[in-house]
């Protein structure tokens, strides 16, 4: 992460952590929510905070 943005690859703002990668595939997959869940192999709690994020993060492959 610190060579990428030593190296101009992203912006120091759009760091990101493994974490977010699993968060963002939740948020891409198709299926329903409880598909979703299944596949991330979260919580029903945790299911809520994943999909509060949905709005924030745009599906992987769209650009502006």
């Amino acid at each position: 992460m610190k060579l990428a943005i030593a190296e101009g690859v992203i912006a120091a703002d759009e760091r990101f952590s493994l974490h977010d990668l699993k968060r963002k595939g939740g948020t891409d997959a198709a299926g329903s929510k409880s598909e979703r869940q299944d596949a991330l192999g979260v919580s029903d709690a945790m299911m809520k905070v994943y999909d509060k994020y949905v709005s924030r993060v745009k599906p992987s492959g769209i650009t502006e």
